[in-house]
């Protein structure tokens, strides 16, 4: 069997493993998942638009400037011929990529070493389990990494025309065309070290490719944009944005122990070499293949998210030093004493990785929670066409998908939000984590929103507790997200305040908004404590309780009478003191003094039921 056929077979194994295991799963691994699916959707729906109307907020609004437009239109086809309410068409194209993934690792691994080498993607894929998850995801990275091993091939067969293709296809198909483009300078300044030879082609005719899928993009230059906001302010940024965690460094021990069964054949291969003829055809392969595992090696040690081009790339560098020296020997040398056939050595390392593979798929499978698509489809099934929703971008993904009539802050990453929108993105970071005093104000104000989605995996207990309290607020709830509604008015709320200190009104926001605010915030007025009074008439005798949800120190008077002192919990309505008195008919006046903390001042004070 010649090595494409036994490719050809690998891909159509490898496709009814990943397929089976993808459609067995309650909800996809990974959110950004449903993003890419739903963009695909669109793409089938509407065309290349570059409207991206999810994102109110976001570089990507106008313009759009899709990062992976080809990744994108590959994937638009199998939305059409599966349930648009489901998600097996992402299921489907999982399977397929990483299938694409294993047949290059056993093409190339069997161009190394000969036969072992088919053992490379179980022996990758299945044998390390950080690896696994990650081609699991609907994610370009895992078409740019087919891309990038078939980059490397061809630079070290000096098929540089070739090579140009590549760099066009992985322009149009991932964010980060830059990476190719350095691999190439990097394998020209090796080669030179290395022969004394400048192969100038090496480096022009990949940018050559790189610039025609870049002109050739229907977004253009808006994609030229994105990328550097991707690729440049990304990283002076992500040391103070909320990032997700695989930009950060992973930690030895998981690199250690998610990989055991790979490190393990990767001894066994270096154990097993022989000596024999030299094969120079893989000198340029053996160079190229090394280099590109060191740049993304030491990238993993940086950010865990390399991991998915530094195992293929260390893997067959390795084989292709050992294919390049001799190739495999009938036996594998014991580091100690002694020696055993190398059938026998690669066969329980391939064991170990299924073994590892298998265990890795069945935990995925019961950690994956239960009906997290249904919670989004039901909750998505309330939000009426062109609803405005506040959502942190790391909890929108599956509504983007199950709920694209809505539209949201922002998508995928928050880099695109701060570069063009740096309050809104500031203001809203602060309203997650619970201080903002006045949600419902910045909800419908800075952020233009009616809607307020909290993702409960991301524990927002804080912000919750504002919103319950709150009567402005209706919500609905799931096991996984909290849909907030801004349904009630500001009736209760006494917002009629004079400044003692200069005999002025307190100023309120501006209308329409006057007529959703309810904290009354002392900061207008300046810095330090302030001093407000609030005179109403009661044309009769009645009962009459107030709630105080105060943010720092404060101390309230009713009638010249004090009543209660306070120091203030950070204003959480539900959450504040309760005082009633019994008014005769007239004039009154309430007396509030409230201080800052944190650089806020201010109350809630609203008319509670008897």
């Amino acid at each position: 069997m010649n090595r494409t056929t036994a490719s050809w077979l690998i891909f159509i194994v490898a496709f009814g493993v990943f397929a089976s295991f993808n459609l067995q799963l309650s909800s996809l691994i990974d959110s950004d998942s449903y993003f890419h699916l739903a963009v695909a959707r669109e793409y089938l729906e509407s065309g290349l638009t570059d409207q991206l109307s999810w994102a109110r907020f976001s570089i990507l609004h106008d313009g759009f400037g899709d990062k992976e437009i080809l990744f994108h239109a590959l994937i638009a086809p199998l939305t059409a011929g599966f349930d648009a309410e489901s998600s097996t068409a992402g299921r489907v194209a999982i399977a397929l990529f990483a299938a694409l993934l294993a047949a290059t690792l056993a093409y190339f691994g069997h161009r190394a070493v000969g036969v072992w080498g088919l053992l490379v993607p179980l022996l990758i894929m299945l044998g390390s389990r950080v690896y696994f998850l990650r081609t699991m995801r609907l994610r370009p990275e895992v078409l740019g990494a087919v891309l990038l091993l078939l980059a490397a091939w061809l630079a070290g067969r000096q098929r540089y025309r070739a090579l140009a293709v590549v760099a066009f296809v992985y322009t149009l198909s991932y964010t980060a065309f830059h990476a190719l483009l350095g691999l190439c300078g990097l394998w020209f300044l090796h080669h030179l070290w290395r022969h004394g030879e400048a192969h100038w082609r090496l480096v022009l005719y990949p940018v050559l490719g790189t610039a025609i899928g870049l002109l050739v993009h229907p977004h253009f230059p808006h994609n030229l944009l994105v990328w550097k906001i991707q690729s440049v302010d990304f990283f002076l940024w992500k040391g103070v944005l909320d990032v997700g965690i695989e930009i950060a460094s992973p930690p030895a021990s998981a690199l250690l122990l998610d990989n055991i069964p790979w490190l393990i054949a990767l001894f066994v291969f270096w154990l097993s070499r022989s000596t024999g003829r030299r094969r120079h055809e893989l000198d340029g392969p053996a160079d190229t293949f090394l280099v590109a595992a060191v740049v993304f090696g030491v990238m993993t040690l940086l950010a865990g998210r390399f991991v998915i081009y530094a195992l293929p790339f260390m893997t067959l560098a390795l084989l292709f030093a050992v294919g390049r020296d001799g190739g495999l020997d009938r036996w594998t040398r014991l580091p100690w004493r002694g020696r055993l056939p190398v059938s026998l050595t690669l066969g329980v390392a391939a064991v170990l990785a299924l073994l590892f593979g298998t265990l890795g798929m069945w935990q995925s499978l019961r950690m994956t929670p239960p009906d997290r698509e249904t919670a989004a489809r039901d909750l998505g099934a309330v939000l009426p066409e062109g609803a405005r929703v506040a959502a942190e971008w790391r909890g929108v993904n599956h509504f983007v998908y199950f709920a694209p009539q809505a539209h949201y802050l922002n998508v995928l990453d928050p880099v695109f939000m701060v570069i063009p929108y740096p309050e809104r993105y500031w203001l809203q970071r602060r309203m997650f984590e619970g201080e903002v005093p006045d949600v419902a104000l910045a909800t419908r104000g800075a952020l233009e929103s009616d809607h307020l989605l909290i993702s409960r995996a991301l524990d927002r207990e804080r912000l919750a507790r504002r919103l319950r309290g709150d009567p402005r607020w209706q919500g609905r709830m799931t096991s996984y997200e909290e849909l907030w509604t801004l349904a009630g008015d500001n009736e209760a709320f006494v917002l009629d305040w004079t400044d003692m200190s200069t005999g002025q009104p307190y100023p309120r926001v501006e209308s329409p908004l006057d007529r959703i605010e309810g904290f009354v915030d002392a900061t207008r007025l300046g810095p330090g404590c302030r001093v407000l009074a609030h005179r109403f008439v009661l044309p009769e005798a009645r009962p009459v309780a107030w709630e105080l949800a105060a943010w720092g120190p404060t101390r309230v008077a009713l009638d010249r009478e004090r009543v209660l002192t306070v120091q203030g919990a950070k204003a959480v309505l539900g959450e504040g003191v309760v005082f009633d008195r019994w008014l005769e008919a007239g004039e009154h006046e309430i007396r509030i003094e409230t201080c800052s903390v944190d650089g806020v001042s201010g109350f809630y004070l609203l008319e509670r039921p008897e």
